[in-house]
C-alpha cells in the first residue's frame, strides 16, 4: 500500500518482503515517487523492514509528521539500477 502526505513525502509498505513470512513488513521513505534515504528519519538504505504493524503505523506517523524544511532526501543508488 503507498501512503502520500502533506509534507511531500510518502510511503510504500509490503508485506511480502523481507519479513512476509513471519508477518511482517517492510516500509520504503519516498519522495516525488521514489525510494529515498534520509537519515533523521531512519531510513539510512530508504527501506525498513521486518516491522510489526504497530512499528509500521508508528514510522507512518513519524513520516507524515517530519518537518522537511532543510533535510536532505538521496536517492539510494541500489534502487536506481
Amino acid at each position: 500500500m503507498e501512503y502520500t502526505f502533506e509534507n511531500g513525502l510518502g510511503a510504500s509498505v509490503i508485506d511480502d518482503g523481507y519479513g512476509g513470512r513471519n508477518g511482517l513488513f517492510d516500509i520504503a521513505l519516498l519522495k516525488a515517487g521514489s525510494i529515498v534515504h534520509n537519515e533523521a528519519l531512519g531510513f539510512q538504505y530508504g527501506v525498513k523492514g521486518w516491522l510489526t504493524a504497530d512499528e509500521v503505523s508508528k514510522v507512518l506517523t513519524e513520516i507524515s509528521e517530519f518537518d522537511v524544511t532543510n533535510q536532505e532526501f538521496s536517492a539510494n543508488p541500489i534502487w536506481d539500477n
